[in-house]
């Protein structure tokens, strides 16, 4: 090596803003600025868990609401079977029509008896086979729950195959 030849030290060369180990400092500005957007970032998300935790509780009030609506209906209907029944065994009087026995509209058609209940923009239509005899039950053939705003004709499936119960044994049953 020669005279002019000068050695520099091997470290490495300090860029302003920089600590002795080489990392950037981040001064009391930039920490704030990072502050201010954790915390939007957090309000956001609030109310957003908020706006959905409201939504699912209209939901959920809804569906309680018509589940108690069908349920009632179906309870109702229960009970007009009940009566049929009652009225197949002797307990209808004489003269009396199945109209004001139901409390409600009804048509009879050739043993079969079709009527309405409603309840809350809910309507179900049933059918039902009278009672045949002193021992026969009233049996449903069809059960149909519509809502208030179905336009759309719901398919019937009352004409189908299907295996309905006579109040004989259960190996009894009958294919219509």
């Amino acid at each position: 090596m020669g005279k002019n030849c000068y050695l520099f030290p091997l470290r490495a060369i300090k860029e302003p803003g920089m600590n002795k180990r080489g990392n950037i400092a981040i001064g009391p500005g930039a920490a704030s600025l990072i502050l201010v957007f954790v915390v939007l970032g957090m309000s956001i998300l609030g109310m957003l868990s908020l706006i959905s935790a409201k939504n699912d509780l209209k939901l959920a009030e809804r569906s309680r609401d018509v589940a108690f609506s069908v349920y009632t209906l179906f309870a109702e209907a229960e009970e007009k079977l009940a009566l049929l029944d009652a009225a197949g065994k002797g307990e209808k009087e004489e003269g009396e029509d199945w109209s004001s026995l139901l409390e409600t509209d009804a048509e009879e058609d050739g043993g079969l008896l079709s009527f309405t209940l409603a309840d809350r923009g809910r309507a179900l239509e049933l059918t039902a086979r009278l009672p045949q005899g002193d021992g026969g039950h009233a049996v449903w053939t069809r059960h149909i729950l519509r809502s208030a705003t179905e336009e759309e004709e719901t398919e019937d499936l009352s004409g189908e195959d299907f295996l309905e119960w006579d109040g004989e044994e259960e190996g009894d049953a009958e294919w219509n």
